[in-house]
């Protein structure tokens, strides 16, 4: 009787660690995948020619490499943004953190938005792009609380 006792508590705590096991395993699989995701993100907007020049044309901090952006293609400048949209909305969904998202695309998304070059024949304000427009506007909120941080880090040096 008390050796079957013995044995169920031991199958019981056997059986807690599996559980606690497999759990720990589906996280760090989810936390695998999601970091596959990041960075195959990060290659298509790297790799890819055509937005390598309009990131290297919204960064430039001359007039005429910012002018540069409208005699880019229509359909590369809309497969970049469709792309940053993309990415707004896996992080809408949980799939990316907002402060990973900005690390990565923040800066990009921002430039993006911004330019009036990039938007010359198209329409940031159509209703086809307000998950990009969401996504700007999360950026601008994290940029800000980003700066907040680096102020009050600082003030305490």
């Amino acid at each position: 009787m008390m050796i079957e006792l013995v044995l169920e508590i031991i199958a019981s705590v056997i059986g807690l660690g599996l559980l606690w096991k497999a759990i720990w395993e589906y996280m760090l699989r989810g936390r695998i995948s999601r970091a596959e995701l990041l960075y195959e993100l990060r290659k298509r907007l790297k790799d890819n020619r055509s937005f390598d020049l309009l990131t290297d044309h919204l960064d430039s901090s001359s007039s005429d490499g910012k002018t540069q952006v409208k005699f880019i293609e229509y359909s590369e400048r809309r497969k970049f943004a469709s792309l940053l949209e993309h990415i707004g909305v896996l992080v809408n969904s949980g799939l990316i953190k907002k402060d990973v998202a900005f690390v990565f695309y923040g800066y990009v998304l921002i430039q993006c938005w911004e330019s009036d070059e990039f938007w010359h024949d198209m329409n940031r304000d159509s209703l086809y792009w307000r998950c990009l427009k969401q996504f700007y506007n999360d950026m601008i909120i994290q940029k800000q609380n980003m700066e907040k941080i680096n102020e009050r880090c600082r003030l305490k040096i």
